[in-house]
This record gives structure tokens, sequence and C-alpha cells, in this order.
């Protein structure tokens, strides 16, 4: 959505949504950074968390990708989806009780529910359908 700036490929203002999400995040980073005792410290790892969570979405970017072929016949069902929102709440949910470790974990819970999306459309469907043409 950002890729295309303030009108998206319909005509709309998808992006709207996009930078008011993100602004809601440096608002609720500012936030946290001011409630804290040792802000560096906070920073350091809002900004750590924030980049493995980020390499995770491009990481199942990637999977639906490659799990794609390009094929008309493959989508991505409902169940799929329903599968791996469980999945990333599942394990986001546990991960944020590991203190520390829920910096690597949460991203960890992002790629697993990503490869579940992609199983499962591929077992039921042969693929996601995905391509880059």
């Amino acid at each position: 959505m950002i890729l295309f700036g303030a009108h998206g490929p319909e005509g709309r203002n998808e992006s709207l949504v996009v930078w008011a999400l993100a602004s809601f995040a440096v608002a609720a980073l500012a936030l946290h950074l001011w409630a804290s005792e040792t802000p560096r410290a906070a920073l350091a790892i809002e900004l750590l968390a924030g980049a493995l969570n980020t390499a995770a979405v491009f990481g199942v970017f990637l999977l639906v990708l490659v799990g794609g072929s390009c094929s008309d016949e493959g989508h991505v069902p409902l169940a799929a989806w329903i599968g791996a929102i469980v999945v990333y709440l599942a394990g986001g949910a546990w991960a944020l009780q590991r203190g520390w470790r829920a910096v690597v974990l949460v991203p960890l819970a992002v790629i697993a529910a990503g490869a579940w999306l992609v199983g499962v459309s591929v077992l039921f469907t042969g693929s996601t359908g995905a391509c880059l043409d």
C-alpha cells in the first residue's frame, strides 16, 4: 500500500490506513519509552523486536510466494486463515509470558502462522495462488 503513495491501485486511499497504524505504533512507542525507567534499554529492545518482526513478515511473504506457483487454481481457504490466526495468537501469547525471550519468540510465532497458512493452502488447493506477475 505504501508503494503507491497516497493513491492505491484502485484509486482509493488505502495507504491512509497504513499511515494511521504506523502513527499509532510510533505514539505507543513514545508512550512506552516515556513510562520506562530505562528509556535507552527499552528503545534498544523495541527496535530489535521491530526489526525481527519485520524480517518475519517478509519471510512469511516469501513463503506465500514460494507456495504460490503462479497457478489460477490455488487459493488460501478460510480454514487456513483461521488456523494461522490461532497459531499466531497462541504462540504470541505464550511468547509474551517469557520476558526477554519474547523478542525472538514472537517473530517465530509469525513464521509458524505463515507456515501453517501456506501448508494448509498447499495441502487443500495445491498452492496459495500467489505470483509476482
